[in-house]
């Protein structure tokens, strides 16, 4: 049956055989037995890794083993990278990194730097998508590209790897580190983007649609990040997405850049609909992290529309996931959206709680979330400003600004800039005597804030500067408050 059925091509007849064949094989004793078994949990587990990717494990481990067992560490490789293909098309992040750190192990201590730089650059995406980002940049940079750029140096193909492999493999994780780098709130984004478009310029590659639109999804991200974010628009904005070679969840990634830039602008009117079709859009490309990613933002339009409990629902629901997926962004993102929830609902103490355990989270060293760690240090300033503790308050404030100034996060700054203003009117309106000092702090951090808001087109930041300036005049005048 197995001859016959790989002479015709019926590939679920020979599966299907070979199957039986190692069922045979168990009812007796044979001398090749081992051999046999291997051979044939190499083939089913190569053959079955795209349509049934647990069973594939199954084959695909035992036979590694065999070959590892057997000092034959090349073929052992050769079947990891099959393994790590199923664990891809699952979706599975955590899966991939165990698979790759377990590859490594079998690995002997020296030699076989390029095998190793190679295996270890399956593990990037799966690193993005989890958020280990200070993991992902250390590695790409200290244990990856140094290798790769070695062997590209030396201008001829590679006894076992061709020279676009090797290539592109760069460019990939190049690309990763970049992204990386943004999500984490590092400006260093750009200039590995800046890097790569000039190796691109240099192997004349920039004229490939996969990389050039990808890039520039990287470039909108860094972008978005600092705050620039009719800059990033205007970039989408130039991507063909009908004439370029992205892969769905490249498209989902757009989606989710166009989203928050519309949450950033407060544009909360028009965004309901546009969530809907990317969370269905990211279902449907079977991106189950940005599905529940826009779910998550969904909910902040329900809180925002007066309907917290079912807000606290979804945020519950997706808490859960994230935790259980291990992937730290959305469980960051869950948690300042539910502290901030709780601030209204169940009072200060109890979101000072979940956002202080957030903010030591963040500084994971394998995490090292500089954006949330920045939102978290705001939003526990903002409580403390509630709660009266306003030295505590200005401390953190002074700390969140240090971060975002040292990684050019204007937006960051901007609205910094409009609590610090905030926490010296909050002194202010708490002791209505020998206020002048205050005062003007107040209206100088209200005016920087509106500076940076007017540089970056934040209306409604611009709206909000000058409502709180105006309410700070009335309150002074009242209370015959110098402002001069």
């Amino acid at each position: 049956n197995v001859k016959i059925a790989a002479a015709v091509g019926d590939i679920d007849l020979y599966i299907l055989s070979q199957k039986q064949c190692l069922k045979l094989l168990s009812d007796f004793t044979h001398t090749n037995n081992d051999y046999i078994k291997n051979n044939i949990h190499e083939r089913v587990g190569k053959l079955v890794y795209k349509s049934n990717p647990i069973e594939a494990t199954e084959y695909l481990t035992d036979a590694m083993a065999v070959y590892h067992q057997k000092g034959n560490i090349l073929k052992a490789i050769e079947l990891s990278g099959f393994l790590l293909k199923s664990q891809k098309l699952e979706d599975n992040a955590i899966s991939t990194i165990e698979i790759v750190d377990n590859v490594l192990r079998i690995l002997p201590e020296k030699g076989y730097e390029l095998e190793k730089a190679l295996i270890k650059a399956k593990k990037t995406d799966a690193l993005l998508k989890i958020g280990n980002y200070d993991e992902l940049t250390n590695l790409v940079k200290n244990e990856i590209i140094p290798v790769l750029e070695m062997n590209l140096a030396k201008n001829a193909a590679h006894k076992r790897y061709s020279h676009e492999l090797l290539f592109n493999t760069w460019v990939k994780v190049a690309i990763c580190e970049a992204d990386a780098y943004s999500y984490q709130g590092n400006d260093k984004s750009l200039d590995v983007i800046n890097i790569i478009e000039d190796v691109l310029k240099a192997n004349d590659k920039l004229n490939c649609t996969m990389y050039n639109d990808k890039i520039e999804i990287s470039k909108a991200i860094a972008y978005t990040v600092k705050g620039q974010l009719d800059f990033s628009d205007e970039i989408l904005n130039c991507i063909n997405i009908e004439d370029s070679n992205l892969a769905p969840k490249d498209i989902s990634c757009i989606n989710l850049i166009r989203i928050i830039n519309k949450f950033l602008h407060f544009d909360f009117v028009n965004i309901r609909d546009d969530l809907f079709e990317a969370a269905t859009y990211a279902n449907n490309c079977n991106d189950t992290v940005l599905k529940n990613i826009f779910k998550v933002f969904l909910a902040k339009l329900l809180k925002e529309d007066g309907n917290a409990q079912k807000a606290m629902d979804i945020y519950n629901e997706q808490i859960t996931y994230f935790a259980g997926e291990k992937i730290s962004t959305g469980a960051f993102l869950c948690w300042y959206f539910l502290s901030e929830l709780f601030l209204l609902t169940d009072g200060p103490d109890k979101a000072l709680e979940i956002a202080m355990k957030s903010l030591d989270i963040t500084k994971n060293p394998k995490i090292a979330n500089f954006n949330f760690m920045i939102m978290f240090k705001k939003l526990i300033a903002e409580i403390l400003i509630i709660k009266k503790d306003f030295d505590t308050a200005k401390m953190y404030i002074e700390k969140a600004l240090l971060m975002a100034r040292k990684f050019g996060l204007d937006y960051s700054i901007m609205t910094l800039y409009h609590l610090y203003g905030k926490y010296f009117e909050e002194i202010i309106t708490s002791k209505t005597s020998d206020n002048a000092e205050y005062v003007q702090n107040s209206f100088k951090m209200y005016d920087k804030s509106n500076d940076l808001a007017k540089e970056l087109n934040i209306e409604k930041y611009i709206v909000k500067n000058d409502n709180a300036k105006q309410s700070l005049q009335v309150f002074c005048q009242l209370n015959n408050i110098s402002i001069d």
